[in-house]
């Protein structure tokens, strides 16, 4: 049965590419469907024609389109949308105010954008004031990368130098940037749930923050205020924060993982409660790009295949039609082989294709995905069970993906 359907999966792709006519199967779905295609009338206007970088964290996503403007979409109870209102989308929705953008971040209620060495924030970290539009943070120039955890945001300098404010580990809440003490030459940072990490100039690992789950590599479990190296590393060029657990990628293209356990977002084969020493994931070869979600996380390889561990509640590893738990990773559904660039939310994960595609999988309730349902049913036609708001393998987001 699971062959059949993943057949059935793989032909649709394929037919909607190109070899059948997709609008007219839509049409004749909806005309039977009239209750699962009327939808409120969709006021964010064009969609992108492109994308060249997905972030997601917890129930919102950001998108950087192929001519530097950004859209919004999912989660909006604190502005992190930054469209002006308090109302979720189901669509990708432009932003105004930004262009030239070259990196966005996703935090849990608040959001970030990155362009010429400006920062913008919208949303609300913590109890601090909620910004319902993009605001220009003054504090900060010559920033060449953002990064955005559940109450903190990340800027680093092209110095090396760090910028952090919202709520720090010792609870003391700050709206102003300030540079972070304790730290060598950095050359790129990553967030997460309350810990946060940098890589230095050097490939080695400094993280501080909470450490109830051993993030921080540290067995003491106590909350560090100061940046502190995370041992048992060999050297390191690219970074990745879930919400409880850590994750790093070697020179040569090996994945390290250490933290929290409980739904085997390490892949060490096994389900813990956390490890403080970093484990080599076994399995992966030629991995190019990490993102770690709240409990599971993906991996990007040399052939731009996507591997993908840990909990699948939801369907978020992307690898079945039936989600299941995986310890070891798994490879993602052959309908994205040509990913330039991943992202993990709580329970979903997303690709941009090198044809400028975003697909996205994993929970859709209220289509936070931007997954419109009446896709999921022509796409996998032979699971009519299928829970609402359960897309088990990647589903194209934007319709020009689909013609």
């Amino acid at each position: 049965m699971k062959q059949a359907v993943w057949l059935a999966w793989a032909g649709a792709i394929a037919a909607a590419w190109g070899c059948a006519d997709f609008n007219k199967a839509q049409d004749d779905y909806c005309q039977r469907h009239a209750e699962t295609c009327q939808k409120e009338p969709d006021t964010s206007g064009d969609e992108p024609t492109g994308i060249d970088q997905v972030s997601s964290r917890e129930q919102h996503i950001l998108a950087i389109g192929n001519d530097g403007s950004v859209w919004a979409w999912g989660q909006n109870t604190t502005a992190q949308l930054g469209d002006g209102t308090l109302q979720d989308r189901a669509r990708p929705t432009k932003l105004k105010g930004l262009s030239g953008i070259k990196s966005v971040a996703a935090g849990y209620g608040h959001s970030l954008a990155m362009g010429g060495g400006k920062v913008w924030r919208w949303g609300q970290i913590g109890s601090g004031e909620i910004r319902m539009t993009p605001t220009e943070v003054p504090e900060l120039s010559d920033i060449i990368a953002v990064a955005a955890g559940n109450l903190q945001s990340l800027a680093l300098h092209q110095s090396g130098s760090v910028w952090v404010w919202g709520v720090d580990s010792a609870k003391q809440e700050s709206d102003k940037p300030s540079i972070m003490k304790g730290l060598p030459q950095i050359d790129a940072i990553a967030a997460g749930g309350a810990h946060l990490l940098a890589l230095d100039d050097k490939g080695a690992v400094w993280a501080w923050g909470d450490n109830s789950m051993r993030q921080l590599g540290k067995d003491n479990l106590e909350v560090s205020v100061t940046p502190v190296r995370v041992e048992g590393l060999p050297e390191i060029k690219s970074i990745a924060a879930g919400f409880n657990h850590s994750l790093a990628l070697d020179m040569q293209g090996g994945v390290w993982a250490w933290g929290a356990n409980e739904a085997g977002q390490l892949g060490d084969g096994t389900k813990s409660s956390s490890r403080a020493l970093p484990i080599q994931v076994q399995g992966l070869e030629g991995i190019t790009a990490l993102a770690a979600g709240t409990f599971h996380s993906l991996a990007l390889n040399r052939d731009n295949e996507v591997m993908a561990w840990g909990a699948d509640s939801a369907g978020q590893l992307g690898d079945d039609v039936e989600p299941q738990e995986q310890l070891r990773p798994v490879a993602v559904a052959p309908s994205v082989t040509s990913a330039l660039s991943i992202s993990a939310g709580h329970a979903h994960s997303l690709a941009v294709l090198s044809n400028g595609c975003l697909f996205a999988w994993g929970a859709n309730k209220n289509e936070r995905l931007g997954v419109r349902t009446e896709w999921v049913r022509l796409l996998i036609p032979e699971m009519p069970n299928l829970p609402l708001g359960i897309i088990p393998v990647p589903a194209p987001v934007l319709s020009f993906c689909l013609n």
